[in-house]
C-alpha cells in the first residue's frame, strides 16, 4: 500500500515558507493552504512546514507508514503519515527528564540512542514540540562530518 504525502503547503513568494506557521494565521502575501491552527500537538503538515526547508533535510516514508526526516542520511524525527505518535532525538542530559514526563516514553528500539517518543502529542504545546524537533536536527547535524556540515551551509539554533 502506497501513501502519498502532500508537498509543502505553506509556501509564499519564491517558495519561502510562511514565517507564522505555528499560529496558522496567513501573513499578507502568503498562501497557507492546509496549516491547522492547532496550538497543541503537531500534525504531519506542521512537521513538514517546520523542518522541510532546513539545510540538507530529506523526507522519506519508511516501514510502510512512517514519515521520516533525516539530515545527512541520519534520522532526527519520525511520525506516522496520519499523525499521532512522534519520536525524535534529545540531549543525553534531558533523556531521563523527558522520558519520565506524562505523554512521553523512551522510544522503542531507539532509547539507547537517546530518542523519546511523544505518545500523547496533544499534551504539549506546538511551540514546545517544535523546539524539541529543532534541537533534534541540531544534535544529528552536529554528529555529521565537518565536511558535510560545511556543504549543508550555515545553521542557527535560533528559530
Amino acid at each position: 500500500m502506497s501513501h502519498r504525502i502532500a508537498p509543502r503547503q505553506a509556501l509564499g513568494p519564491a517558495g519561502a515558507l510562511a514565517p507564522q506557521w505555528l499560529s496558522g494565521t496567513p501573513v499578507r502575501g502568503w498562501r497557507v493552504k492546509v496549516m491547522a491552527a492547532t496550538k497543541r500537538g503537531i500534525t504531519p503538515d506542521q512537521l513538514e512546514a517546520l523542518c522541510g526547508h532546513w539545510p540538507g533535510v530529506t523526507r522519506d516514508i519508511k516501514w510502510g507508514e512512517d514519515l521520516v526526516f533525516s539530515v545527512g542520511g541520519k534520522m532526527f524525527v519520525v511520525m506516522p503519515v496520519h499523525g499521532g505518535r512522534l519520536s525524535f532525538k534529545v540531549h543525553d542530559e534531558r533523556f531521563l527528564e523527558l522520558s519520565d514526563q506524562p505523554g512521553m516514553i523512551a522510544a522503542p528500539y531507539l532509547a539507547r540512542a537517546r530518542w523519546v517518543s511523544v505518545v500523547e502529542p496533544q499534551r504539549f504545546a506546538t511551540a514546545e514540540l517544535a523546539e524539541l524537533i529543532r534541537t533534534a536536527y541540531g544534535l544529528v547535524r552536529a554528529k555529521l562530518t565537518k565536511k558535510m556540515q560545511a556543504e549543508l551551509g550555515a545553521w542557527s539554533q535560533e528559530p
